[in-house]
């Protein structure tokens, strides 16, 4: 996942004396070096590992060499007053589009409440506009987020999460249960969406935890739920995990739109900006900020804070689906006729029908005779499969007869596997798709993790400004970041050279997270 940095220290030094040329030097070695390693042939794991150990040494190199601002080791920050005129420009022309962006963000944020909860400062073509296209999203922009997912590749979990979404494994969501999550989040927003999602993966953890710690009581430890577990919080990192030029590419402009937008509604509303600048991990993009004057912040009126905290939100919201709809249009026209796809074997579950004829990495030609080639085939040849029914599967060295189980699947993940064509023309139509589709995911989730009540996020300081009793504000926030270090757990037994030492870290800053909330909470301004 990317993590969005909000800056508002009072007085955050402005770069003023930075080596411009030696940054450079410094930046384009990484580069290179990162671009190396992405192609390299070095497991998975190393390639994590390794990445983040040459980012952190990029970083200490512009400290050290280049005098760049360090925040903590490897990661540093770029801030300037270079481009509060062109803001302040654009929120003199077109403030009022600003003030109904924003508005239009907090109905997608806060659903149906967002009538009551800003106390009815909301127009009603706002609130129509905003509760439709919630609809629009649970309908017809999620379920597309699957072609994106294809281009996050994190060793050992993507697997896992191939595991629990494909049909063949998993059990269908019932349609009471989906109308009753969707009619939540029609009437509580997108914040919701992000609360159930977080809550329910640190409960689903928790429980494969407990389950597992019980069964070393017995004569026969059970590990399978251990072993399904997925972690909610994942790197999102251009070059290890997503593609390298695409990934930061879209990273890039998914967090300048954000913080933008801050400052554009800020000098709407007449607040005085002091700079604004990004964060970066070695040459990765990591957060961006702009520093109002925070005083000047505190004395608008609720509503004016509510926007101007929204308005990054609602932008990344507004590129989501602008880059939906630009995927949409390349899977749909161009994409069949740049790449070759094919369904493999992404794993099997151990004892099931599956498993005693298949292999991790096999073709699927055929299943119940219908020839495969996507996931779309596959889903329609397998969408007859019924319980304890006989299930053919053809792959390169014959055809097998599986049972399948109580809930007609045979236990088998599959993935697409898509290959560009050769030629200058399909890869960069390939590397277009490549970008959409990470941009419509990336802006996505950054939208909905910035609603959540936390430290430096959005969603904290939107909390605040509305609910008067803090001691409410920390215990929400609290649960909501003891739920995210949970989250993160399952790091430290998937990939353990990383995951354990990402555990200890996270465990430290929850500590002193929740001592800075409770503080807060105690404080009187």
């Amino acid at each position: 996942m990317v993590r969005k940095q909000k800056v508002t220290a009072k007085n955050i030094s402005l770069n003023t004396d930075i080596d411009y040329g030696k940054a450079a030097l410094i930046g384009i070695a990484g580069l290179v070096l990162l671009i190396l390693l992405y192609f390299s042939y070095i497991p998975g794991i190393w390639k994590i590992f390794l990445g983040i150990a040459l980012m952190a040494v990029v970083g200490e190199l512009f400290v050290v060499v280049c005098r760049f601002n360090r925040m903590i080791s490897g990661m540093t920050m770029l801030s300037t007053k270079r481009g509060i005129d062109w803001i302040d420009g654009v929120s003199q022309r077109y403030g009022w589009l600003w003030i109904e962006l924003a508005d239009w963000g907090l109905v997608t944020s806060f659903g149906v409440l967002s009538y009551f909860i800003f106390k009815r400062k909301i127009r009603l073509h706002t609130m129509v506009l905003g509760i439709a296209t919630i609809a629009v999203f649970l309908f017809f922009v999620l379920p597309y987020l699957s072609l994106a997912l294809n281009f996050i590749n994190i060793p050992n979990v993507t697997s896992r999460i191939q595991i629990q979404a494909n049909p063949t494994f998993g059990v269908d969501i019932g349609f009471n249960i989906q109308t009753l999550l969707y009619s939540v989040i029609m009437v509580v927003g997108f914040a919701s969406f992000i609360l159930i999602l977080l809550l329910y993966g640190a409960g689903l953890i928790l429980y494969q935890i407990v389950f597992t710690l019980l069964s070393l009581l017995t004569p026969n430890p059970n590990y399978t739920q251990i072993n399904q577990s997925v972690p909610g919080v994942a790197p999102v990192l251009p070059g290890i995990t997503i593609p390298f030029f695409a990934g930061l590419l879209s990273l890039g402009l998914l967090l300048a739109v954000h913080e933008l937008s801050h400052g554009v509604l800020a000098r709407v509303f007449k607040v005085k900006l002091k700079s604004l600048g990004m964060i970066l991990f070695g040459i990765i993009p990591f957060g961006a900020f702009v520093e109002p004057d925070e005083k000047q912040v505190e004395k608008l009126g609720s509503m004016e804070q509510n926007r101007i905290f929204i308005a990054g939100i609602a932008s990344n919201l507004v590129l989501c689906f602008i880059f939906f709809v630009l995927t949409y249009l390349m899977f749909t026209y161009v994409v069949p006729n740049i790449i070759t796809t094919s369904v493999s074997v992404q794993s099997t579950i151990p004892g099931s029908s599956a498993s005693e004829f298949l292999q991790p990495g096999e073709t699927i030609l055929q299943w119940n005779g219908h020839p495969v080639h996507s996931i779309a085939d596959f889903r329609t040849a397998a969408a007859g499969d019924t319980p304890y029914s006989n299930v053919s599967v053809t792959i390169a060295n014959g055809t097998y007869v599986m049972k399948a189980n109580a809930t007609g699947k045979v236990g088998v993940s599959i993935q697409q596997q898509e290959v560009p064509m050769q030629g200058a023309g399909p890869a960069i139509d390939y590397f277009l798709y490549t970008f959409f589709a990470l941009s419509f995911l990336l802006n996505f989730f950054v939208a909905l993790v910035n609603l959540l009540p936390l430290p430096m996020f959005d969603g904290w300081r939107t909390f605040a400004v509305n609910i008067k009793n803090r001691r409410i504000t920390f215990a929400f926030g609290a649960l909501i970041i003891v739920a995210f270090f949970v989250n993160i757990l399952p790091w430290a037994w998937i990939l353990p050279l990383i995951g354990i030492p990402f555990v200890i870290i996270s465990l430290l800053l929850v500590g002193m997270a929740i001592r800075w909330m409770w503080g807060w909470s105690n404080s009187k301004s």
